[in-house]
């Protein structure tokens, strides 16, 4: 049984509770969570929660207090970020419908990109996904993904404050071929995609931008996470927000 009482976190179905084991997750979620990073070390390499998938310290990524425990703290100062060399290997580079998700907070949103997490290349096309908090001289949460041939994004009508806490899911759903983000549980915005086919054998980076990788984030990460073959459903959105609280893997698994 799970440690957690359900009745302590908020903001979910009672589907959700019993998809095994006291669970704030769905079955379907669970079934596609590929990498939860909880994020919770003060130095070194961050340990995936859920799978095997350990995210690398470059640069001597540090700590401090997050919304579930420690999070990662990135100084763009100092080039930090945490990176996987092979997200195809790893079963980040989805084929169909996918989601990535975390807890944000921006110390500093002035570089030209801040991005959050990334799995690309530079081929020209820049094909592949990022998802940022800051897009050239705008600061706003932007989703971009490689389909239908180019580029597409879409943008959260929440904007980014420095020092404030932010939900961010964002996803590509295969049943309509459209890209999604909410932020801080939103009502999805959405924008038409295309099919999908990203390039193979790319690094994953969280806190830079796969594309041009000297466009780190520059504040907290915390709770965050990949599914594969699944899109954002509302139920379980909610339930990772949690009312502004987060919740932690082991909440949304049952573990």
């Amino acid at each position: 049984m799970s440690p957690y009482p359900v009745a302590a976190v908020r903001g979910y179905t009672q589907q959700q509770a019993a998809a095994g084991a006291g669970a704030l997750l769905s079955e379907a979620a669970i079934a596609a969570l590929v990498s939860w990073w909880s994020l919770n070390e003060e130095s070194g390499n961050r340990a995936d929660a859920h799978g095997s998938n350990t995210l690398t310290d470059i640069n001597t990524v540090g700590f401090a207090a997050g919304k579930q425990g420690n999070a990662a703290d990135i100084e763009s100062a100092t080039a930090e970020y945490l990176s996987i060399a092979d997200g195809d290997a790893a079963g980040l580079k989805p084929t169909s419908s996918f989601t990535c998700f975390g807890w944000v907070k921006p110390e500093s949103i002035t570089a030209a990109y801040n991005t959050i997490v990334s799995y690309a290349i530079n081929s020209g096309n820049f094909a592949g996904y990022i998802l940022r908090s800051r897009d050239n001289s705008i600061t706003e949460y932007t989703w971009y993904l490689y389909a239908g041939g180019s580029y597409k994004d879409v943008v959260s009508t929440v904007v980014p404050v420095a020092g404030t806490w932010a939900f961010v899911a964002a996803w590509y759903d295969s049943s309509d071929e459209k890209l999604y983000i909410s932020v801080n549980n939103e009502t999805p915005v959405s924008t038409a995609g295309g099919s999908l086919a990203l390039p193979a054998s790319q690094p994953f980076y969280v806190g830079n931008d796969a594309t041009s990788p000297t466009r780190y984030f520059d504040g907290l990460i915390d709770e965050a996470g990949v599914f594969i073959g699944y899109a954002m459903t509302a139920d379980d959105r909610t339930a990772l927000y949690n009312s502004g609280d987060g919740i932690t893997h082991a909440q949304a698994v049952g573990a």
